[in-house]
């Protein structure tokens, strides 16, 4: 396929897309090639669209530069092994995708994604949206494959300074939260330079419960940068930090490390 589009050199968007996984070629079948030594460049594209396994994005991403790439939007099959290392490399040449400095991760019944923006200028269109997809697999599955993918893309997730973690704003199915405190750790280890996070009340309880575990010694090793944590419905239901069981321990813990933590109420 990248033979047939290397010619196309006036390509500015690209859809590639599997109706279902029935129509998934099986990649264990697949001799996989290796990396060509040179990428074929495709000077005008713009927008990449991506859904089906990691194996086969991989395998394309691996043969194509975009160095004008602005926007980036990519559905994964969830799997217990994703494989985006040449993703990581592919997105680190466009140079677009270095400005980005906040990051929502939307929770949903069917998926989980991580939509990356800039909001320092200049305002310049252009997304990068990774999406896990649920078929076939449990959500506590779903946040392992996302902690995967953010650890994949270090170069891009260590810029983030705005993370929200949230539910849709269309009406959707909620997420079933029942993964254990080490899921969300591993989650955020790759945010280090993190200094404001948003969090969704549906997500309070169950995040704060895993920072918990962090003691004095342990705390600043997850969101090391962080200053400011933002609460959708604090006020209303906890309008005294100290009568707050769920978010007292870290806040404390924090402030003892000499790295504190002010709490905020999250009007969106």
């Amino acid at each position: 396929m990248v033979t047939s589009i290397s010619t196309m050199t006036r390509l500015s968007s690209l859809f590639i897309s599997f109706d279902s996984l029935a129509s998934l070629p099986d990649w264990r079948t697949q001799r996989q090639r290796p990396p060509p030594l040179t990428r074929t460049v495709l000077p005008a594209l713009i927008q990449l669209w991506f859904s089906g396994l990691s194996e086969y994005l991989e395998d394309l991403v691996a043969r194509i530069n975009a160095p004008l790439l602005r926007v980036v939007s990519i559905i994964l099959v969830n799997q217990l092994v994703l494989h985006t290392q040449q993703l990581s490399q592919f997105i680190g040449h466009a140079p677009m995708f270095m400005s980005y400095t906040e990051a929502k991760m939307v929770f949903t019944s069917t998926n989980i994604a991580i939509n990356c923006s800039s909001m320092e200028p200049p305002l310049i269109f252009g997304s990068l949206k990774l999406e896990i997809s649920s078929i076939g697999s449990e959500g506590d599955l779903q946040v392992s494959s996302m902690a995967q993918i953010c650890n994949q893309l270090l170069f891009l997730v260590s810029r983030i300074e705005r993370l929200y973690i949230q539910e849709p704003s269309w009406p959707s199915a909620a997420f079933q939260v029942n993964m254990d405190n080490t899921q969300w750790l591993e989650l955020f280890r790759s945010f280090t330079a993190v200094q404001a996070l948003y969090l969704h009340d549906s997500f309070r309880s169950p995040i704060m419960s895993a920072l918990q575990v962090l003691n004095e010694e342990s705390v600043t090793d997850i969101l090391p940068a962080l200053v400011d944590l933002y609460l959708d419905g604090y006020w209303e239901t906890a309008p005294e930090l100290q009568d707050n069981e769920e978010i007292e321990p870290f806040i404390t813990a924090r402030q003892r490390s000499g790295h504190p933590v002010a709490v905020h109420h999250w009007t969106r």
